[in-house]
């Protein structure tokens, strides 16, 4: 059988100049992963009569292409697989190094994990990068394990490690080249890059007036697009902030839009406008590595990939440094571990004299390649959060147990809840179930899919129609595409919305809603998280005593989550789930430890009590505390651990 990554028109002088050897070792049939929509019927016309092929798409969906456990075959490979291409990768790298006399000191740790994680953290949704290819060639495996298979790609860096790892299920590759030499496309990209950095430091001096600088010590805090200094129970960049006795003169952000900054001024947060550190990339750069590249001739793709992200990476950690030191940024709190961005950040900050923080975004239930990070301070939930790090090789020179990020919820925001579910009640429920869905997307081959959520929303509406005494609250994670992805569930959704016994959280900010998943659930009798493999909003609902339940769709058997009990919390599928609060609320089978948390919580929150956001603020605190009074950078770090040591317990600073 032959795959072809792109049916165009190089493929296509590609097998008609090699049509014999493939049909003979191969057979005539061929399957396409990708096409150009406009011409797809010529080249199947050419491809059928000329050449005497017969061709298809290859149709499948992610959620159905599962390990033997039942483990969605894209959680194992996050889980697993990345972490031993990366060790091929390194191998690779050194040896390339070695070959052109490169010392072993020249590429530093922090650069040559910069270098590991831009070729895997790039997700499954880019069709270019490795952790795709590496997913496609387990899904050809899988659909067509009895079969001589080979492979056609398009040429790409890696070809080595995308070889290698096919030829573990004993499955051939090619990579077709392209019309022009793929040494010239790097010379072409770094032209284009070059001209963006000069567009962008233009800009850059354009902003230059609007960048307000003081003297101030301050902590630079990285955005997700939640600029809420309004209510400290509402989704904030700032929760470290409102509950904590942090001064906002001595934060720092920078805006995407002028109206961000506007308001942020007048709250005196300091910013500034869409300072975009994005492809920054200097040919000019003293870079050494570079040099001893170009006079090698004969120098391969890889070769160039290194050298280039090399580059890139002195470039943009100089522009950062700059911007730090402009804005007197003495330390960065960051959420967003998941590319090498953040080791970026890290190593620009830390040869200034600062200080990199990360703070746990989520829950990471599995020893994940996403989440592998580098940093000065790990603020994580638990124990249990900082064991994963240490066993996937995170760095970290402290890992500071927090807990979760939590506040206590205003008296307002409790009565807003209660109103809620007083309406649905007064309609006619007697028993609320709040429903946390994820987001999804349309092409189901690499995401779970929008089918897979309307599925979610049938069942749940399916029986509030039938059962007049339930209520239903949807918490999505991102409404202002529901009703698309939602498609013909959407005649269900509005007839229960009639009911009255039916209400959707509906506000709208920017990637997400303000409002926290936990406001919803306090309204409700029992919180239905849809995905086990993330689950952080169960964790905050169930710390809150609210009988919380998980479904485990995607089989993510590895995870922490995995170890709680059975049909008490953890169910394979909503319609088990659905029978099972039926019994319990409506037809007198009452289940013991039905959504209880109770026994298992601390192993999730060691201090379970509110503080969480609290006392990362508090911490922060230390830190600017000790470069207000021109401590160095080790002794900072060193006071701020040991106070918090005395005040929560020495269990809860891990070095």
């Amino acid at each position: 059988m032959i795959i072809i990554e792109f049916i165009n028109f190089k493929t296509f002088l590609y097998l008609l100049s090699k049509r014999k050897y493939l049909k003979k070792n191969y057979g005539t049939k061929i399957i396409y992963i990708y096409e150009n929509k406009i011409f797809l019927n010529f080249y199947i016309i050419l491809l059928k009569n000329i050449i005497g092929f017969n061709i298809q798409k290859l149709n499948f969906k992610l959620i159905d292409i599962r390990e033997n456990s039942g483990e969605l075959l894209s959680l194992k490979i996050l889980r697993k697989d990345l972490f031993q291409i990366e060790e091929d990768i390194e191998k690779k790298i050194n040896n390339y190094l070695e070959n052109l006399n490169v010392p072993k000191n020249k590429i530093n740790f922090n650069e040559k994990n910069y270098i590991y994680q831009s070729i895997l953290t790039d997700t499954i949704k880019n069709k270019k990068s490795l952790w795709r290819i590496i997913f496609l060639v387990n899904v050809i495996n899988k659909l067509f394990y009895k079969k001589h298979k080979i492979i056609l790609f398009n040429e790409r860096t890696w070809q080595s490690i995308i070889s290698d790892y096919s030829n573990t299920f004993d499955i051939k590759t090619i990579f077709i080249n392209k019309f022009f030499n793929f040494n010239q496309l790097f010379r072409l990209n770094a032209l284009i890059r070059i001209t963006k950095y000069l567009i962008q430091i233009t800009k850059q001096k354009k902003l230059k007036n609007k960048i307000i600088l003081d003297f101030n010590n301050k902590i630079l805090c990285e955005s997700y697009g939640q600029i809420n200094l309004f209510n400290k129970c509402y989704k904030s960049d700032f929760f470290w902030v409102l509950n904590s006795n942090f001064q906002r003169k001595h934060v720092f952000f920078d805006c995407k839009n002028k109206e961000d900054q506007i308001y942020l001024n007048e709250n005196n947060i300091n910013s500034s406008l869409n300072y975009n550190f994005k492809s920054l990339t200097n040919s000019k750069i003293d870079n050494k590595l570079s040099e001893i590249f170009q006079k090698n001739k004969k120098i391969t793709n890889e070769q160039l990939y290194i050298n280039n992200t090399f580059e890139k990476y002195n470039m943009e950690k100089k522009i950062l440094q700059k911007y730090y030191i402009k804005n007197n940024i003495k330390a960065i709190f960051n959420w967003y571990r998941y590319d090498q961005s953040h080791i970026l950040k890290h190593e620009a900050i830390n040869e200034i004299g600062g200080i990199s923080c990360l703070w746990q975004f989520a829950f990471e239930g599995n020893k994940y390649y996403d989440i592998k990070s580098f940093a000065d301070i790990n603020f994580s939930y638990s124990q249990f959060s900082s064991n994963i790090h240490n066993l996937i090789g995170s760095k970290f020179k402290q890992q500071v147990i927090v807990g979760l990020p939590t506040y206590k919820i205003d008296s307002n925001l409790i009565k807003e809840s209660n109103k809620i579910k007083k309406d649905l009640m007064s309609f006619g429920a007697k028993k609320i179930v709040c429903v946390l869905d994820e987001n999804s997307a349309d092409d189901d081959r690499w995401h779970t899919g929008d089918k897979y959520q309307q599925d979610i929303y049938e069942l749940i509406l399916n029986e509030l129609l039938s059962n007049k005494e339930l209520g239903v609250i949807f918490k999505p994670k991102v409404f202002f595409t529901l009703k698309q992805r939602l498609g013909s569930v959407n005649i269900l959704l509005d007839e229960a919305l009639k009911t009255n016994r039916c209400f959707i959280y509906s506000d709208n900010y920017k990637r997400s809603t303000l409002v926290p998943p936990l406001i919803a659930a306090l309204s409700s009798d029992l919180v239905i998280h849809s995905a086990l493999s993330s689950g952080t909003a169960a964790i905050e609902c169930a710390q809150k005593k609210i009988p919380t339940i998980l479904i485990d769709r995607e089989k993510a058997v590895k995870s922490k989550l995995n170890e709680l009990p059975k049909n008490k919390i953890i169910f394979d599928n909503f319609e088990n789930a659905i029978e099972a609060l039926k019994n319990h609320f409506f037809q007198n089978k009452p289940i013991e430890g039905f959504g209880d948390w109770s026994k298992y919580i601390y192993e999730f929150d060691p201090f379970n009590d509110d503080q969480g956001a609290f006392r990362i603020g508090s911490y922060l605190n230390k830190i600017i505390d000790g470069y207000n009074q021109s401590l160095k950078k080790e002794d900072i770090l060193s006071l701020a651990a040991s106070e918090y040591s005395q005040k929560w317990g020495k269990d809860k600073i891990i070095y």
